[in-house]
């Protein structure tokens, strides 16, 4: 159950960081 929770924060903070990028090129373009 530990391992599987570590497991799916990683996923979590993958998903966050590509969301980010998203975001930053988002706002480059409209700047």
């Amino acid at each position: 159950m530990v391992g599987g929770v570590k497991n799916i924060n990683i996923i979590n903070k993958r998903e966050v960081n590509k969301n980010e990028k998203n975001e930053f090129k988002k706002k480059n373009k409209e700047i």
